[in-house]
């Protein structure tokens, strides 16, 4: 978990140098005080899904390169989204299952759930099984690992 975050606030402090913000301005258009963001790239806090997408918004950051280091750093161009839409779209579902259940987990642990549902995502992709099949087993997985932890 330590690696992960390290890795994402290394990544998360390239994309902004890159674009040439500071941290407070992208603090501020994050809605987060730039102490807090502070934390984020230096690794000893992971924002919550919603602030990672603002993020990668604003600094037009494809999601992909951010979570995993993998891919390249700019945003995709919507031919080349896919892997991107499903992205979005599991952390969409795990966002809308952790509500749903009044389970509460740190940003820090939803980042990594997130990171691996995406990897083994992309190994059914892959093995060409369907979007939604894909979808319905990383939602699955998502379940297991939330039991295993909490176990």
């Amino acid at each position: 978990m330590k690696q992960f975050g390290l890795q994402f606030g290394m990544r998360l402090k390239k994309a902004r140098v890159r674009k040439n913000i500071t941290r407070k301005v992208l603090a501020h258009k994050v809605g987060v005080h730039t102490n807090t963001y502070g934390l984020y790239e230096r690794g000893k806090r992971v924002p919550d899904a919603i602030i990672i997408k603002m993020v990668c918004d604003i600094l037009q950051v494809n999601y992909i390169w951010l979570f995993t280091g993998q891919g390249p750093i700019d945003m995709p161009n919507n031919s080349a989204g896919i892997e991107t839409g499903l992205l979005e779209n599991i952390i969409v579902k795990v966002e809308e299952h952790l509500s749903n259940s009044s389970m509460i987990l740190s940003p820090a642990k939803k980042a990594e759930i997130i990171s691996i549902l995406y990897d083994d995502a992309l190994e059914k992709m892959a093995a060409n099984d369907s979007y939604i099949f894909v979808l319905e087993k990383s939602l699955i997985r998502f379940l297991n690992l939330l039991a295993e932890r909490q176990g």
